[in-house]
């Protein structure tokens, strides 16, 4: 490689390891890619059946040649090869590599490139590195959700785009604990007691799924911003929550119950204004009796709570 190339590839490998997102860092490495190769299309693609929530969305088309080889492919990938298809007829290259568990990077090239292995190796271990370094700062250890600094983010990021005039896609807070979560832990110990939260977090994994994230908030309280643009599908999902844990048989411990606060996020709200709606639902759902949905909207329609101005506003006395 060439002075200039080399200078070239040092800068966007600097571009890539400062980025703190996983989506932020999959777009970045997309990007190095283009700049640096010859690239038709590259994208990541998912080595499991279903994606989880680490690997982010399918972003790259397989080109028609291939597409009858995709499942062979994806089976190499899965066991740790990485999988060169040479030109045919003109034809470009495709190169593929397994950067984590869950997903692999494929590159579709317009042309030979002598280096285009190497880079592709080198730039799939920096991906790896990085990816497994974020995903261990952003992750609960115990029930391997995401924990509050990532929900802090994530929160922070939406509220932002409430701002935007164009953004018209309803996103809600919900904030849910365990009920009497302290007799668990007196009773039966807290060995116990983090199997209740582990399995909890299984539970919640399986239902809230796509754009949908699942936090643990602290202790026993979790998190999940979700978007619905229905209140009454937004009801139904977060019931099915609350019905799910309800119905589960819990190792040791048996019947265990949650109670949900939810509320909506307006554009005028910031993070502190919606985590202390959805707080007030959840403390309304306690007081009612526990294991049941509380929605800040609704409290306010029955004029069962006092709303707080935002705490960005001034009140003049």
């Amino acid at each position: 490689m060439s002075v200039a190339s080399v200078r070239k590839l040092i800068e966007s490998v600097a571009e890539v390891s400062g980025e703190r997102d996983l989506e932020h860092l999959r777009r970045s490495l997309l990007l190095t890619l283009n700049e640096i190769l010859p690239v038709g299309a590259a994208g990541f693609v998912a080595l499991k059946p279903q994606f989880t929530e680490h690997a982010g969305a399918e972003t790259f088309a397989w080109p028609l040649r291939v597409q009858g080889q995709r499942d062979g492919i994806l089976t190499r990938l899965s066991a740790g090869e990485s999988v060169v298809l040479d030109s045919e007829e003109g034809m470009p290259r495709l190169l593929a590599r397994a950067v984590t568990e869950e997903q692999a990077l494929v590159v579709h090239l317009c042309r030979a490139e002598p280096d285009a292995e190497s880079i592709l190796l080198a730039l799939g271990r920096l991906y790896a590195n990085f990816s497994r370094l974020l995903t261990e700062s952003e992750r609960d250890r115990l029930t391997g959700l995401r924990n509050r600094r990532s929900f802090d983010h994530q929160l922070g990021q939406l509220t932002t785009r409430m701002l935007d005039p164009a953004a018209d896609e309803p996103w809600h807070l919900a904030l849910f604990d365990v009920d009497h979560f302290k007799r668990i832990n007196d009773g039966f110990g807290h060995l116990y007691g983090d199997e209740v939260l582990l399995l909890l977090s299984r539970i919640v994994s399986e239902l809230f799924q796509g754009e949908d994230r699942c936090y643990r908030y602290g202790g026993e309280e979790f998190a999940v911003l979700l978007s619905r643009r229905d209140a009454a599908e937004l009801e139904q999902v977060l019931e099915s929550l609350r019905r799910g844990v309800e119905c589960y048989e819990f190792p040791q411990v048996g019947r265990v119950t949650v109670s949900i606060g939810c509320a909506t996020l307006e554009p005028r709200l910031g993070p502190a204004d919606i985590i202390d709606r959805a707080d007030r639902a959840l403390y309304a759902a306690k007081n009612a009796g526990r294991n049941r949905l509380v929605r800040y909207e609704r409290l306010l329609a029955e004029h069962r709570i006092v709303p707080a101005p935002p705490s960005g506003s001034i009140e003049l006395f």
